[in-house]
């Protein structure tokens, strides 16, 4: 759903709707040019939390990062939402591959079973507050893509936010801006936010599309490629 307002038609039509000459004084004293000394502030919050909360409607976003020799924990970029699926692959002729995201858990029980010999990452798993760990540790220099969910850029004056659709921040926006006068309790923007986010997510808009077959995860079906924890005669092994 495309929108077509900028960031500072919305805060004029908001403050339309809010009539308050207070507000007008700070938004717009000259009755034309939006200052923003509030009102941007406002709306790039509720960008923020449309994103955070509705990640796919920002697109994805790609980084290039180096895994060191002996060092297993990274940090995602800077403006890291969420992980899309299985998007982190090994790049470079002599060393391909794709990193599978598994669960924290499943990594723990691999360093319990004593598999921390080095070699090629072949599994990550987030570990929170945008940190991400790789399984096995590294045994050289590999560089690595990652495609993920991305915080939106700041909005400037003539900037078109590209979700959520133009009505719903304008109603945001002016929730916000009679709370900020008393005129609503507070909390009544963020309850609208939340309300509006819950029904573009049962719209379908902007949802990724469902898989058309069902993956099965090599290492709970070992044929090739899986991680053996016992202690056969071989001893255990390493993800390929």
């Amino acid at each position: 759903m495309p929108n077509r307002k900028t960031r500072d038609e919305i805060i004029m039509e908001a403050l339309d709707l809010t009539d308050s000459p207070t507000l007008d004084q700070k938004e717009r004293p000259d009755g034309v040019n939006v200052t923003g000394v509030l009102a941007a502030r406002w709306l790039q919050t509720y960008l923020d939390l449309f994103h955070t909360k509705f990640p796919l409607s920002n697109g994805l976003a790609c980084a290039t990062i180096t895994f060191r020799p002996g060092v297993s924990e990274y940090a995602f970029p800077t403006d890291f939402i969420q992980i899309y699926r299985n998007g982190m692959y090994l790049t470079g002729a002599d060393n391909p591959g794709r990193l599978r995201h598994v669960s924290l858990d499943r990594v723990l029980e691999w360093l319990s079973s004593q598999l921390t010999r080095t070699g090629q990452p072949s599994r990550f798993t987030v570990t929170g507050n945008g940190i991400f760990r790789i399984f096995v540790t590294p045994d050289k220099e590999y560089t690595a893509e990652i495609w993920y969910y991305a915080m939106p850029d700041p909005v400037a004056a003539g900037d078109i936010p590209p979700f959520p659709p133009d009505h719903i921040l304008i109603d945001c926006l002016h929730l916000r801006m009679r709370e900020w006068l008393q005129m609503v309790p507070q909390g009544s923007a963020l309850a609208f936010a939340h309300s509006a986010i819950a029904e573009l997510q049962k719209s379908g808009i902007s949802n990724e599309p469902e898989p058309d077959q069902i993956d099965l995860d090599p290492d709970t079906f070992r044929q090739g490629g899986g991680v053996d924890l016992g202690s056969g005669w071989m001893g255990p092994s390493v993800p390929r």
